[in-house]
């Protein structure tokens, strides 16, 4: 991207922002915020109300997983995950840092979800803190090993899941009582959070929600 100084600009004393999008491309990248959605776990839906999943998920936890997602999962979204996450092209990680980024308030305390160590060897980095350069964020989780990666898993073989993750012990005192903000890529069942979020509450979290780039 080619940026073209104006003297209006340069006497402003604005701060220069790198563009990553193209006009064109900016347009394809516009949050979901408008589209009607569950609005406990932000899918698109033709009500505002909550989506079966949800429901069912209250019926099972003793807590709400407020989750704020900016996009649908389809188009141009899962193309850019394709080619991000599964791909490997580290450097379009810069095209959504900072629409995410900007859903974190500054008290929470940010917890991306991690990968485990099979999955760090094969893509060399972690695609959820590629999108938080920015950002103070803490490896309170620690992903254990598994035999097959959720997007491997049908919808069944996802909410079976057992307990994924453990807490990283060097961090626990710091989460008591304190507000967290999951990151991740794609909300799909909600299981991958929702554990997330049960473990760091049994930890002494006072609250956890999440931010997802995609439902």
């Amino acid at each position: 991207m080619n940026s073209t100084l104006s003297i209006h600009f340069m006497l402003s004393f604005k701060p220069f922002v790198t563009r990553y999008l193209c006009l064109h491309c900016e347009k394809l990248f516009q949050p979901m915020l408008s589209e009607k959605h569950c609005f406990q776990c932000g899918r698109i839906q033709s009500i505002n109300e909550l989506c079966e999943d949800c429901l069912k998920w209250n019926q099972v936890k003793s807590f709400k997983l407020i989750n704020q997602s900016l996009y649908s999962y389809d188009g141009v979204i899962k193309e850019y995950i394709d080619r991000y996450k599964f791909q490997g092209d580290y450097r379009l990680r810069k095209l959504v840092a900072t629409q995410i980024t900007e859903l974190i308030k500054k008290y929470e305390v940010v917890v991306p979800i991690p990968i485990n160590q099979v999955t760090m060897g094969v893509r060399k980095f972690n695609q959820v803190t590629g999108w938080l350069e920015e950002v103070n964020y803490t490896m309170v989780l620690t992903a254990k090993p598994k035999l097959k990666a959720q997007f491997q898993k049908n919808r069944s073989e996802r909410l079976q899941t057992q307990q994924p993750f453990a807490m990283n012990e060097k961090y626990v005192e710091m989460i008591k009582q304190k507000q967290i903000c999951l990151v991740d890529d794609i909300y799909t069942t909600g299981t991958t959070l929702h554990h997330a979020a049960q473990l760091l509450l049994d930890n002494g979290a006072q609250s956890v929600r999440s931010i997802t780039l995609a439902r």
